[in-house]
């Protein structure tokens, strides 16, 4: 048996851990210990680095693509997943407004704690584009930090609070009115990067 097939459990997560989404997949080739190894990562990381092997010169092509790999980790992912991150370097269109919306529906059903969006920020007249945040999130009590850019954050009324939640990073973000003392009411949460709008 080689080398690499007799490395300790702990340590194949570790490199994967380190490697982009789109590696760290491409290992299930190098032994039968490996194959499924990626199924379980904690932290998936869907950005220009994780998913670059994707580019073409058609951006509706690369959204389509990167919308299938997505998919594609989510269905087959069966362990618990700790952090999510998403970015997009483009304009977010409403093909992956649905598709973003059923993914954050999924991973709140997986009680993530840690969840990243980052879009492409545009000028102020542009904030019909921005991500508007599903409810389901809103539901999530296991999130322990939240990092958005360029979204809308408009709770239901009934909304409380996220009772764990330690970390907000808010940068571009457009809260709708006297809905931010909601999500903050929790003094030990650290509050980093919060440049925001009042919204109506």
């Amino acid at each position: 048996m080689d080398i690499i097939s007799c490395l300790p459990g702990h340590v194949i997560d570790r490199i994967l851990s380190y490697l982009p989404i789109r590696e760290a997949v491409r290992t299930s080739v190098l032994s039968k210990i490996w194959k499924n190894k990626w199924y379980t990562l904690p932290n998936l990381v869907f950005d220009k680095h994780g998913v670059s092997d994707v580019a073409s010169e058609d951006s509706l092509v690369d959204k389509n693509k990167i919308v299938k790999i997505v998919d594609h980790v989510l269905l087959i992912h069966s362990g618990p997943i700790n952090m999510f991150k998403f970015t997009e370097d483009d304009v977010i269109g409403e093909i992956l407004v649905t598709d973003m919306d059923r993914w954050i529906l999924h991973l709140t059903g997986r009680s993530i704690k840690e969840l990243v969006l980052e879009f492409l920020t545009g000028e102020e007249e542009e904030e019909y584009y921005k991500y508007k945040i599903p409810w389901c999130l809103f539901s999530c009590q296991s999130l322990h930090r939240l990092t958005l850019q360029w979204c809308w954050l408009n709770p239901p009324k009934v909304f409380e609070g996220f009772r764990n939640l330690r970390s907000l990073d808010l940068n571009l973000v457009t809260v709708a009115q006297d809905a931010f003392e909601n999500i903050v009411r929790d003094t030990s949460i650290v509050l980093k990067n919060i440049s925001s709008r009042k919204g109506n």
